[in-house]
C-alpha cells in the first residue's frame, strides 16, 4: 500500500486513466490521485464512497444509510451528472437519470487493487460525461487473490460479511469467486425524527485471468447483485433492485512498440418501485471497444473505436405521477486518437488528441485535449492541459413527464428532446515535486467555463398547472486549486494531508416575461453551491510490528444554496475516524473502528428532490479478516 511504499515507489505508481496506457503517476499530465488497496484497508472503507473520503478536491457526503453524494469541482447533489465512474472498464454512469447511484454498485472491497481519481475533464479518452472528473475502479487480477479469505464485521447500525476463494484450474489460468452481504440500519430523519433508509445488499461475482502466452492475456468476469432499501421520505417501503454484468477483455502485445486490446460487456439492471407509485424499470447495456497503440519515431499513438447501446423499458402504473416512453434506446459510437510527441527525450512531451462521439440525442460531440509535460529532473514535473468536454442529456431529461401532486396549482415537469449537450472548456496547470527524500507535494489549479447548462424554465398561467420545462439556460465559471502532501516522518509514522479551494459563479438565464415566470427576474445567480474550502489529514502510526493506528480527520465548508424543490444548506463539518488494528501475521487481522467520533451525529447534506436531510450517526464497529 502507498503508506508502506517509499517516496520513490509512490512517485512511480503506474496509472492508466490519463492516457489509457500505463505510465508513472509522477509524469502524468493530469490532476490524478491513487487510492491503493492498503489505503482502503486503513481508511476502514466497506463501500466505494467511503474509500474516496480522502481524495483532494473530491467532495464525499453521506445522504442516508444507502445514498451518497460525490462530486468534484462543483455541481454536487444526489444526482451529480458530470462525473464518470468506471469499474474494470464498465461505466457505472446511468444513461437513464444521469449520474451514479452508489447504492447499486459494490464489490468485495478486499479485491480492489486501486482507485484512480482524475479531477478535471477526461472526455478525450472516456467520452461524454467525463466532464469534471473520472473515477476508475480497478480490481485485482485473480492471480493475486489465490486461496481463501473471510472478512466479517459488525457494530452500530451495520453488519457485513464477505468470502473469497481463488485457485488455478490449469497452468497460468487463475480464477476467483466472491460474495458479500451488507446490512445497514435506518438513520433518523433530521426534520421529523422518523427512521428511514435501511439497506441490504448482496453481491457475488467471479473473475478469470488466463495468461495464454507471454503476449496474450484473456480476462472474463461477472457480478450479480440484489439490493433492498427504503427511501428517506417513505418509511419501510422496500425498493428491490437487481442486476448483473459480464465483461470480456483480451489484450495482445504485438511487439515491443505496439499492442491491441478489445473489451466487450453486457450490463443488466431492474428496479421495482413500490412506494407512493408503482413502476418497473429495466435496462440492458451492450458495449464494445477496440484499442490499438503503437510507436512511430518520437510519436506514441493511441487510438480506439467503440459502440454502446442502452435499451430500457419503463413500465408504469396508469396512475403513476411520472412516465417515460416505454421503449427507449440510447446509441453512442465513438473514435479517439491521441499522439504523445517526445520533444526532448524524458524531459518534455506534448500530447494532442480528440474524441469524436455520435449519440442519438445531440449527435456529434468533438472533445479535444492538449497536454504538455515538462520533467526537468527526477524530482519535479510541471504539466498543463486545455480541454473541451460535453455532458449529453440523460433519458429523463429528454422524455420526462412528471406530475407533482399537492395543493393547487399542481406542477408539471417536462423534458425536451431538443436540448443540447452541456459544454465545458477547461484550463489546468499542475506541479509535482519531491522536496526531500521524505516529503512530496502535488499542486493542481483549474479554471472551468460552462455553457448550455440544463436548467428549468418555469411558467405560470392562472387556472393551469405550473409548467417547469428543462432547457439549456445556464452558464457557470468554477476555478480553484488542490494541494496535497505526503510526509514520511519515520519508518513508523506517515502523514498525508490535502487542501482544496473552489469558487463557483453560476447563472440561469430565465425567460423574462413576468406574467409567465414565477421568477420575476431575468437572472438567477448562485455562488454557494459547493464548499469553498475542504481539508483532510490522514495519519498512520505503527505502534509495534503487529499493532497499527490510523487517525483520519476531514473538514468541509458550509454550503448555503437553496433550490426550488429543496435546500442544500449544510453547516461546516468536521469528521474524525479512528482505526486500531492487530495483525500478528499477513493472514490475520482484527480491528476496531470509530466513525464520526467528534459528535453523536452529523448532517452531511441538506434535503433535495426525492430525499430528506438525515442524521449520520457516530458508529463503532469491529472486524476480522482471515486468509487460508
Amino acid at each position: 500500500g502507498s503508506l508502506d511504499l517509499s517516496l520513490d515507489d509512490l512517485f512511480n505508481l503506474e496509472v492508466t486513466s490519463v492516457s489509457k496506457k500505463a505510465e508513472p503517476l509522477f509524469k502524468a499530465a493530469s490532476a490524478i490521485h491513487v487510492v491503493t488497496a492498503e489505503d482502503i484497508k486503513r481508511i476502514g472503507a466497506r463501500s466505494i464512497p467511503e474509500a474516496l473520503r480522502y481524495v483532494p478536491g473530491l467532495i464525499v457526503s453521506r445522504i442516508s444509510a444507502n445514498r451518497w453524494e460525490i462530486s468534484v469541482r462543483g455541481f454536487g447533489g444526489a444526482y451529480t451528472n458530470k462525473l464518470l465512474v468506471l469499474m474494470d472498464g464498465r461505466t457505472l454512469y446511468t444513461p437513464t437519470f444521469g449520474g451514479v447511484f452508489w447504492n447499486q454498485h459494490h464489490t468485495n472491497m478486499d479485491d480492489i487493487e486501486r482507485i484512480e481519481v482524475i479531477r478535471g475533464p477526461g472526455s478525450t479518452l472516456w467520452g461524454a460525461n467525463a466532464v469534471n472528473g473520472v473515477i476508475n475502479i480497478i480490481t485485482k487480477s485473480s492471480k493475486y487473490t489465490q486461496g481463501g479469505q473471510v472478512h466479517v464485521g459488525g457494530g452500530d447500525y451495520m453488519a457485513d460479511a464477505s468470502f473469497r476463494y481463488g485457485f488455478e484450474p490449469k497452468e497460468n489460468m487463475f480464477l476467483r469467486f466472491y460474495s458479500q452481504d451488507r446490512y445497514i440500519e435506518n438513520y433518523k430523519n433530521l426534520a421529523n425524527g422518523e427512521e428511514h433508509g435501511r439497506w441490504n445488499m448482496l453481491v457475488s461475482g467471479f473473475r478469470m485471468d488466463w495468461q495464454m502466452t507471454d503476449d496474450d492475456l484473456l480476462t472474463f468476469q461477472g457480478d450479480w447483485f440484489r439490493n433492498n432499501y427504503d427511501t428517506t421520505v417513505n418509511k419501510n417501503t422496500d425498493k428491490p433492485i437487481d442486476g448483473g454484468n459480464l465483461i470480456f477483455r483480451y489484450s495482445k502485445k504485438l511487439n515491443n512498440d505496439s499492442d491491441f486490446k478489445v473489451q466487450a460487456y453486457y450490463d443488466y439492471y431492474r428496479h421495482k418501485e413500490q412506494t407512493i407509485q408503482v413502476f418497473e424499470a429495466i435496462r440492458d447495456t451492450y458495449d464494445i471497444e477496440i484499442q490499438y497503440s503503437f510507436k512511430l519515431g518520437s510519436h506514441e499513438i493511441n487510438s480506439g473505436i467503440g459502440y454502446r447501446e442502452s435499451e430500457f423499458d419503463f413500465i408504469a402504473d396508469p396512475f403513476a405521477t411520472f412516465v417515460f416512453f416505454e421503449d427507449e434506446r440510447i446509441e453512442i459510437a465513438n473514435f479517439f486518437v491521441m499522439d504523445k510527441i517526445s520533444i526532448i527525450e524524458d524531459k518534455l512531451s506534448l500530447t494532442l488528441g480528440s474524441k469524436f462521439e455520435y449519440n442519438n440525442y445531440t449527435h456529434l460531440e468533438i472533445q479535444p485535449n492538449v497536454r504538455l509535460v515538462w520533467t526537468p529532473d527526477d524530482k519535479n514535473t510541471v504539466w498543463f492541459s486545455a480541454s473541451r468536454a460535453a455532458r449529453t442529456p440523460a433519458a429523463a431529461e429528454t422524455t420526462l413527464f412528471m406530475d407533482i401532486l399537492g395543493p393547487p396549482p399542481a406542477i408539471q415537469i417536462l423534458g425536451s428532446e431538443t436540448i443540447d449537450a452541456e459544454d465545458m472548456k477547461s484550463l489546468e496547470l499542475g506541479w509535482r515535486t519531491k522536496l526531500t527524500e521524505s516529503f512530496m507535494i502535488d499542486l493542481a489549479t483549474f479554471y472551468n467555463e460552462y455553457d448550455d447548462l440544463l436548467g428549468q424554465n418555469t411558467t405560470f398561467v392562472a387556472g393551469l398547472p405550473v409548467i417547469v420545462e428543462i432547457e439549456n439556460n445556464g452558464e457557470a465559471v468554477v476555478y480553484g486549486a488542490e494541494l496535497s502532501a505526503v510526509w514520511f516522518v519515520s519508518d513508523e509514522f506517515n502523514i498525508r494531508t490535502g487542501y482544496s479551494y473552489a469558487h463557483m459563479a453560476a447563472k440561469a438565464l430565465m425567460e423574462a416575461d413576468p406574467s409567465k415566470s414565477i421568477f420575476n427576474v431575468t437572472e438567477a445567480s448562485n455562488e454557494e453551491d459547493l464548499p469553498r474550502n475542504t481539508l483532510y489529514m490522514m495519519t498512520h502510526y505503527e505502534l509495534t510490528d503487529s499493532i497499527n493506528i490510523d487517525v483520519n480527520v476531514s473538514y468541509i465548508d458550509s454550503v448555503g444554496y437553496s433550490a426550488q424543490f429543496g435546500s442544500r444548506n449544510t453547516n461546516s463539518l468536521i469528521r474524525t475516524n479512528v482505526r486500531l488494528s492487530y495483525s500478528p501475521n499477513k493472514d490475520f487481522e482484527f480491528y476496531i473502528m470509530g466513525t464520526n467520533l467528534q459528535d453523536k451525529w452529523t448532517n452531511e447534506t441538506g434535503s433535495g428532490f426525492g430525499y430528506d436531510s438525515m442524521e449520520i450517526p457516530r458508529t463503532v464497529f469491529a472486524g476480522l479478516r482471515m486468509k487460508f
